[in-house]
């Protein structure tokens, strides 16, 4: 950013979005996927627009788990307004059965590891 030399917005979030193609074939395993989209997120800095100048800065956000919460919801999100049914099945399939934080996020020390947190559920909706 060209306003600030660094920029930090903490949030917390139960909700955590990325595509159905992400899942479908790819290279790497589940963990490494989801891990690869949330680190290519950019978002455009907002004091950088608000500036005297005006400049799109694109930030590359970095997400780092803080705490181990109770679950994690993960939402996958169609880019077609219907799919078929084999495109679901691929989906589904790609949808690991355990998922390690420590694969998909960056960890703030925390002097233990991450448990593996295991599927529970699914919930469908259009």
């Amino acid at each position: 950013c060209h306003v600030v030399a660094e920029h930090v917005e903490t949030y917390t979030t139960m909700l955590h979005y990325f595509p159905a193609m992400l899942l479908v074939g790819g290279v790497g395993t589940f963990e490494d996927r989801i891990r690869g989209h949330f680190e290519s997120e950019v978002r455009t800095c907002e004091h950088c627009i608000k500036a005297d100048c005006p400049v799109t800065s694109e930030l590359l956000l970095e997400k780092y788990l803080c705490t181990s919460p109770p679950i994690f919801a993960f939402v996958v999100a169609w880019q077609e307004a219907c799919a078929t049914k084999e495109h679901l099945r691929e989906v589904v399939d790609g949808i690991a059965q355990e998922m390690r934080p420590d694969k998909v996020y960056r960890l703030v020390a925390t002097g233990s590891p991450c448990p593996p947190y295991l599927l529970v559920g699914l919930i469908c909706f259009y």
